[in-house]
């Protein structure tokens, strides 16, 4: 069974790679990152975005054998399809699947299913609405699954899909909280997201009344809460629980 983790991007990056936040979510894309490289992972991909992705590209999902890591809500209209301001890029959720050698590719694909199976029945979607990248703009991706990498074709992918139940669930954990900061300065703001990250916690960002952005992260047990409120408390940073 695999979780979302959410690493939503806060929004004065985000603003800079999505053409707005209107995505009528009509289809699902299937991209393959195009990176074999060792470590070009979920994790690696999630990062790549929050720091501002130097390819003037986006994308909601990103997906390894290990975990999904979501990056944008599912109402921003990504850069991903190649097809400008047409209904891949505005209204098309992006899933990227990872092709890191020291993955592995068949589970990754298997993940990969169970998320679009997942935006299918939240989205009441058919399996005519799982899309390639290729069917947006002529570009070859998925690659590997286009070439029938170690057998397994589109259609392959298709019947996994298929087979898929309801299996993915947001990361979650019995008897545990959320933790939201106050407002914080950019500087500030990075550190949580760093910080977060190196703990592989769920987080999103959000801005205050005054325009600060501000953390919700979580959500956590009891010892990740004590973590994280030492951190915060050393930093002499407001915050509060979120049941």
């Amino acid at each position: 069974m695999v979780k979302i983790k959410k690493w939503i991007l806060p929004n004065d990056v985000a603003k800079h790679v999505v053409y707005g936040f209107n995505n009528q979510k009509k289809t699902i894309t299937v991209h393959q990152t195009g990176n074999t490289s060792k470590g070009a992972d979920a994790k690696a991909h999630a990062k790549l975005q929050l720091k501002g992705n130097s390819r003037n590209a986006s994308w909601h999902y990103q997906v390894d054998n290990l975990e999904v890591i979501q990056s944008f809500e599912d109402n921003a209209q990504c850069w991903h399809a190649g097809d400008g301001r047409g209904p891949g890029n505005l209204n098309s959720i992006a899933v990227e699947l990872c092709i890191n050698s020291d993955g592995d590719y068949k589970k990754t694909l298997e993940n990969g299913a169970e998320l679009v199976r997942h935006l299918m029945d939240k989205y009441n979607l058919s399996i005519n609405d799982v899309k390639q990248h290729y069917n947006w703009s002529g570009k070859n991706c998925p690659a590997q699954i286009r070439a029938n990498k170690d057998g397994i074709s589109w259609s392959d992918f298709l019947n996994m899909v298929k087979r898929s139940g309801k299996q993915i669930k947001t990361s979650s954990v019995s008897n545990s909280v959320l933790i939201e900061t106050g407002g914080l300065g950019m500087g500030s703001i990075k550190e949580v997201v760093n910080y977060c990250m190196d703990k592989g916690w769920a987080f999103s960002i959000k801005y205050d009344g005054d325009g600060n952005p501000k953390a919700t992260v979580g959500r956590l047990n009891t010892s990740m809460q004590r973590e994280f409120e030492s951190f915060l408390k050393k930093q002499d940073w407001y915050y509060k629980i979120i049941e």
